[in-house]
């Protein structure tokens, strides 16, 4: 779906209520997604009034009428009752051509990985030089990711590509109303270039309130500990067959082996990324409440965090089973591919990627993204650092 409005001085971003102010003002933003996650993203924008236009960018709801929410309630992390309540500002409408929105000043997407090739094709129209496109819970190399599926598009404009960590822990639509769940107080932001992240801070700000930007996306990404922990977390629990979180000491062994090689990868990459205990109290904390991670140690961060940290609002076996598939096929293949490059070891990434293979019955090594993926195939480490800091 695609969800366009404009953006004025005021928004509910963070969802508690508070009304930020942006310094640039933006006449129009177009929101790309899918479902629920996308319309609370939309929801952000602006006080004013958000169409929500469905032409197939992304057609996973051929029932329309699922997106016809008129109310929005936030709920603080964990809780059963909401903190605020309010009315959306989405018309549904329906739109033949994307190249209507050659007049947005910035697009933000907030889709899977894997629909990213798509919408390069669906948005090669309406793209023009100096365009801002926002990637919205971007995984490592996603920035990099989409301006190689740009060039392989063949589009020569050039845009500003931004990308970001999670806005909110899970959003779904229940009953009509839009239920958002976990704002995040910080949230990571980095451009591919310094430069494109300048330019890129108006249209990411009239979605993200708390941005704290990073000087590199290697960094960004690396530094997304959430992501990066989940795979070894859920593996634990299908292997027990105890889909509750898992809060023992041999868990938490692995996680801090884990960690440690994050940090021999990014030193390779000549990256600072803080350990996975501070990242998630920085990047994982929600706006206010019983949400904020205040315990100093991954294993009272993981236990404050408790189901947030899956973002998901149905839990089963086959659920998580599809959560760990995607995090090790957008993550930590990569990441292993990086740790291979680099001579680091990755012995423990390595091996949650083989186990999880054996449960799934499929070779999520081949399956996932590489290097190569980021438009990145034949160069060396020093190569990347000084594509990534330009």
């Amino acid at each position: 779906m695609l969800l366009s409005g404009q953006v004025g001085q005021s928004s509910v971003a963070g969802g508690i209520g508070q009304l930020h102010s942006s310094a640039n003002l933006l006449s129009e933003v177009c929101i790309i997604g899918d479902g629920a996650e996308a319309l609370a993203v939309a929801n952000l924008v602006s006080a004013h009034k958000v169409t929500v236009y469905a032409d197939g960018v992304i057609n996973s709801y051929p029932n329309l009428e699922q997106l016809q929410v008129r109310e929005f309630e936030v709920r603080e992390r964990g809780a059963a009752v909401c903190s605020q309540r309010g009315n959306t500002r989405m018309d549904l409408k329906n739109v033949d051509r994307v190249d209507d929105l050659r007049n947005t000043e910035g697009v933000v997407i907030s889709a899977p990985i894997t629909k990213y090739g798509a919408i390069v094709e669906k948005l090669k129209p309406a793209l023009r030089d100096g365009m801002t496109i926002c990637l919205i819970n971007a995984p490592l190399g996603a920035g990099l990711e989409f301006r190689a599926l740009l060039a392989k598009a063949k589009v020569k404009h050039q845009v500003n590509i931004i990308e970001s960590g999670r806005l909110f822990d899970s959003a779904r639509v229940e009953s009509g109303v839009l239920l958002i769940s976990g704002f995040r107080s910080k949230v990571s932001v980095c451009g591919l270039e310094r430069n494109e992240t300048r330019r890129g801070l108006p249209v990411a700000s009239a979605v993200i309130e708390g941005i704290v930007p990073f000087s590199s996306v290697l960094e960004r990404g690396l530094s997304d500990a959430e992501r990066i922990i989940r795979p070894a977390i859920l593996l634990s629990m299908l292997i027990a067959d105890d889909m509750r979180l898992p809060l023992n000491q041999s868990v938490f062994k692995i996680l801090h082996a884990l960690d440690r090689e994050i940090q021999g990868i990014a030193k390779a990459f000549q990256c600072v990324v803080p350990g996975f205990a501070k990242s998630l109290q920085d990047f994982s904390s929600s706006e206010n409440g019983t949400g904020r991670l205040k315990a100093s140690t991954l294993e009272s961060s993981i236990s404050a965090l408790g189901s947030g940290l899956f973002g998901l609002t149905e839990c089963s076996r086959e659920v998580y089973t599809r959560l760990l598939v995607d995090d090790i096929c957008e993550s930590l293949t990569l990441v292993a591919d990086m740790g291979v490059l680099s001579h680091s070891p990755v012995v423990v990434i390595s091996s949650i990627i083989d186990m999880a293979s054996v449960i799934v019955e499929e070779d999520l090594n081949r399956k996932g993204r590489k290097l190569s993926s980021l438009g990145l195939i034949g160069f060396d480490t020093e190569e990347i650092v000084d594509i990534v800091n330009a």
